[in-house]
């Protein structure tokens, strides 16, 4: 009897052990499931929050393109404006005037394009020390996530990010060094073609400037020569009207001592 009411206790102190083996490993199991879920969504907040502390840059639209990108190039950017590849002139900057882009800074970018096929966009970066750069051709579309750089001592910027869809890197700065290099030669050949011109112009200027001052000369010597021999034939008139009435008064006076002899003789002799 003993024996058994032995075997009972020992197999009830068993049984209350089980079950409080079996309820703390339940509590410790919860706890686990109760932090799990508290640090996701702990995690969810602050991918929210991080989302939320982002500024955009232009205005969020069905169809428009969106990339996140990061300020790496330095410096502050106080404008940024897009415009399609063939205009000429960049629009208004899309940052209200007294927004700063900070450098290390990350920020939305938002562009609805019109429907053409293949269009392509520059992006011009205005920064805060006056400063201004372009990203030629940007890759809406293709990018998601990237930054924006500047090539050291070349104020030349550039974007480097992944690929959508892909984990290829991209970076457009050999291309855009490549486009700078064209366009300093373009400026530099329309830069010597405009001296050229302005040399011709001004050659042709002095030449026609000689020439008019050499036709001025020789008018002014053909007037003082054409009054030369005015006055000179003025003045051999004039001698030449002395000399003939000196004739006419050496003639008449002639005349009248022939006349005053011829009056007092006849047949050559005197008549008294």
């Amino acid at each position: 009897m003993k024996k058994r009411t032995l075997a009972l206790l020992c197999a009830g102190a068993l049984a209350i052990a089980a079950a409080a083996a079996g309820c703390g490993k339940s509590e410790t199991a919860s706890t686990q499931s109760t932090q799990e879920e508290s640090k996701d969504e702990k995690s969810g907040e602050d991918k929210e929050e991080t989302a939320e502390e982002l500024k955009c840059i232009g205005t969020e639209a069905d169809g428009a393109w969106k990339a996140e990108l990061k300020n790496r190039t330095g410096k502050d950017i106080s404008g940024v404006s897009i415009k399609k590849e063939e205009e000429k002139e960049y629009p208004a900057s899309m940052q209200e005037s007294s927004d700063v882009y900070k450098n290390e800074e990350s920020r939305y970018l938002y562009y609805k394009a019109d429907s053409t096929a293949n269009q392509q966009y520059d992006i011009q970066l205005t920064f805060a020390d006056g400063s201004v750069s372009e990203l030629h051709a940007f890759p809406f579309g293709d990018i998601e996530k990237g930054e924006l750089c500047l090539a050291p001592g070349d104020n030349i910027a550039y974007v480097e990010y992944t690929r959508a869809g892909s984990e290829e890197k991209i970076a457009t700065r050999e291309a855009e060094l490549e486009l700078a290099a064209k366009a300093e030669a373009k400026a530099k050949k329309k830069a010597e073609a405009q001296a050229k011109k302005k040399a011709k112009a001004e050659a042709k200027k002095k030449a026609e400037a000689e020439a008019k001052k050499k036709a001025e000369e020789e008018a002014k010597a053909a007037a003082e020569a054409q009054a030369a021999a005015e006055a000179q034939a003025a003045q051999d008139a004039a001698q030449a009207d002395y000399y003939d009435n000196s004739y006419d008064d050496s003639q008449n006076y002639q005349q009248d001592n022939s006349q005053s002899w011829d009056d007092g003789c006849v047949g050559d002799g005197l008549t008294y």
